[in-house]
């Protein structure tokens, strides 16, 4: 870009000639960034649904949409969480992927009447196995900004708290997921033989999760 005023050469992006300070006539603003709606970036939920819904897609499970199917799922009896799969989630990535097979082995007259039970394993393994690199990919980014800017024991305490946090996460994800899909796949489940199979789950998952726990421990730790 040529100055009109003293005459000097200057860059054509540049607002203002570098030499004498008069202003570039030719330069075009630029579009001011889009903006984004602050409560879908924060929609975490929505984010979660949209992870377990993909691998639901990939394992081929077909959900009815009609607005009398989603009734039945809002009034569903596993609600929004599910405790033998947070148990087990509790006990790390391969318990949780165990409790695929013990959540489909206590509802498995439900789940087999859909024709699901290959299905609802492999959804559910796949779910919580992407959320679980998800949320170890963002644990390890926060634990590198803090060892980058922090150091002492306040470096260690917040090192400690990611670590605890990504574990309790973790743990609500499962339950999260598991109630998620068995909503999905078997809408109409009768509250009372749902609570019987979830209790017995739930009970047999303790034992389960300490076990699988030890296991885990002794493969990775020793």
């Amino acid at each position: 870009m040529i100055c009109k005023k003293c005459g000097r050469e200057y860059e054509d992006d540049m607002l203002k000639c570098l030499w004498c300070d008069a202003p570039n006539d030719h330069h075009v603003a630029p579009e001011p960034p889009s903006r984004q709606d602050l409560s879908e970036v924060l929609d975490v939920q929505a984010r979660i649904d949209s992870v377990i819904t993909r691998q639901m897609e990939r394992a081929s499970i077909e959900t009815d949409t009609s607005e009398e199917t989603e009734k039945k799922i809002a009034k569903h009896p596993a609600g929004d969480f599910m405790w033998c799969a947070a148990i087990l989630g509790a006990g790390g990535l391969i318990s949780a992927i165990v409790g695929a097979s013990l959540i489909a082995f206590f509802h498995r007259k439900e789940i087999r009447k859909n024709l699901a039970l290959t299905k609802f394993t492999s959804a559910y393994i796949s779910s919580v196995t992407a959320q679980f690199f998800i949320l170890n990919g963002l644990a390890k980014i926060t634990m590198d900004a803090i060892s980058m800017h922090l150091h002492g024991e306040v470096a260690t305490t917040l090192t400690k708290a990611v670590t605890y946090g990504q574990g309790v996460i973790f743990l609500f994800l499962c339950g999260y997921t598991g109630a998620f899909i068995i909503k999905k796949i078997a809408p109409d489940y009768n509250p009372i033989e749902y609570r019987k199979a979830s209790v017995c789950a739930t009970v047999s998952s303790i034992p389960a999760v300490i076990l699988l726990s030890i296991l885990t421990y002794y493969l990775f730790y020793t």
